[in-house]
């Protein structure tokens, strides 16, 4: 089927857009929500953050790391850790001279909220979401995982577990740092406060402290 996708419309992520109720997510691009397979799936694009993303958009040195591999060899090796992140189905990358494009297909999460819509929703001190929150931040640092760009929308809520997405950027060292953990940290309410300012409201203490927390030993 994917190869036939691929025929069709040239990349993946375009091959996505043409199915039947395809839907979209929204994040850095969009992501689409499709059945692939019989699967349910979320194929989302890659594109760059940072300072990079105005230079390069979506485009990534061809000799660079393979962005779905990396992925795919990141995301095996935090499940078989018990750590919970969506399944990579498949994937696909397009070498365009010096560069390459990347497309990826992952497992969709049914009945989820990303933190964002929790944290500035009805979540309140005591709410059980924190505690699986904290807990999926304590247990990626024992995993070992250095998460570049963990932020609101990269950690995905269910009635009953605790999700972490985008591992693409991805490190699996043998010992998180004190150094790495804080700067995860740093940059996890550096998220947090950007939408504090984009709502207009505030994350209460309790809830701040329990994540904070998290990060330490």
């Amino acid at each position: 089927m994917l190869r036939e996708l691929l025929e069709r419309a040239g990349t993946l992520y375009d091959a996505a857009g043409t199915l039947p109720r395809a839907r979209e997510l929204h994040g850095r691009g969009i992501a689409l929500v499709v059945e692939l397979a019989g699967d349910a799936c979320v194929v989302r694009h890659y594109h760059r953050g940072g300072a990079m993303a105005d230079a390069l958009g979506d485009r990534y040195f061809r000799y660079a790391t393979n962005r779905v591999l990396h992925e795919t060899r990141v995301s095996e090796a935090l499940r078989a850790r018990g750590i919970s992140t969506p399944r990579v189905k498949c994937g696909a990358w397009y070498t365009d001279g010096l560069f390459r494009r990347f497309d990826i297909a992952t497992e969709f999460i049914p009945d989820a909220q990303d933190l964002s819509e929790v944290l500035f929703g009805d979540v309140v001190p005591g709410d059980p979401v924190l505690r699986r929150t904290a807990e999926l931040i304590r247990g990626m640092l024992d995993a070992g995982l250095i998460h570049e760009d963990l932020n609101v929308k990269n950690i995905l809520l269910t009635n009953d577990g605790a999700y972490v997405l985008d591992l693409d950027r991805c490190r699996l060292a043998g010992l998180v740092s004190e150094h790495d953990a804080q700067r995860m940290r740093n940059r996890f309410f550096r998220s947090v406060n950007k939408w504090e300012t984009r709502t207009g409201k505030r994350v209460h203490d309790v809830a701040r402290n329990v994540l904070s927390a998290a990060f330490h030993a």
